[in-house]
């Protein structure tokens, strides 16, 4: 009898792991849920999975990228597949940056638990993923802006306004207007007649991450 097969959810989102962890059991995974990095390194010790789907934001404490970064030298030994709102690890962490052989699914694009099942049957047969380290369709200049710039641009897609921001964030309106025309200029986004550089920009992350529901 073939022995089943381990997998360890590390994900901050109770419910979400609850949930990928019903999900898996039921396709005969035995499935370990960690909520936070420092955990996972643990589980990770004791169990030995042959999978780890993570989340790259973890919250407080050690993210997804430093947990799989951690596995060093051992990272061949597990097939590894990323599940995330940020479309890179250089978004939630500048500088970083993932395996190639790790798979990629973006939370907010996914409509099907069969594309979580795919995607890890695909990093455990030590194959390309079906999913990149990085999604094809995400540009090179989303991918490389700053925690503090992706989370503006979510802001600027959510419709506030540049006093709303300054309220949010607790700045000046004119230290916000400077973020934001550095912002567009690292998306390479300019205003013309026909358009202008915010609904670019509102239009680019609602097309990679979907519309933004909350700033929460």
């Amino acid at each position: 009898m073939t022995e089943a097969r381990q997998v360890l959810i590390v994900e901050d989102d109770e419910f979400l792991c609850g949930l990928l962890a019903e999900i898996l059991t039921g396709r005969g995974f035995v499935v370990h849920q960690a909520h936070d990095g420092a955990r996972a390194m643990d589980l990770i010790d004791k169990h030995d999975p042959e999978a780890l789907i993570v989340d790259l934001d973890l919250g407080h404490g050690p993210s997804g990228v430093d947990v799989i970064g951690a596995l060093g030298d051992r990272a061949a030994e597990f097939g590894v597949l990323v599940l995330s709102n940020y479309p890179s690890a250089n978004a939630l962490s500048p500088g970083s940056s993932l395996p190639g052989s790790v798979g990629f699914l973006m939370k907010r694009r996914l409509s099907d638990p069969d594309e979580v099942v795919e995607a890890l049957e695909a990093v455990l047969r030590d194959a390309t993923p079906s999913t990149p380290t990085m999604p094809a369709d995400v540009p090179d200049e989303l991918a490389m802006l700053t925690p503090a710039q992706f989370e503006l641009l979510r802001l600027i897609a959510m419709g506030y306004s540049n006093d709303q921001i300054a309220q949010e964030r607790g700045v000046t309106l004119r230290s916000v207007e400077s973020l934001v025309n550095r912002l567009f200029v690292a998306l390479g986004l300019s205003s013309d007649a026909r358009s202008n550089a915010r609904v670019k920009a509102a239009m680019l992350y609602a097309r990679v991450m979907g519309v933004p529901r909350s700033a929460s």
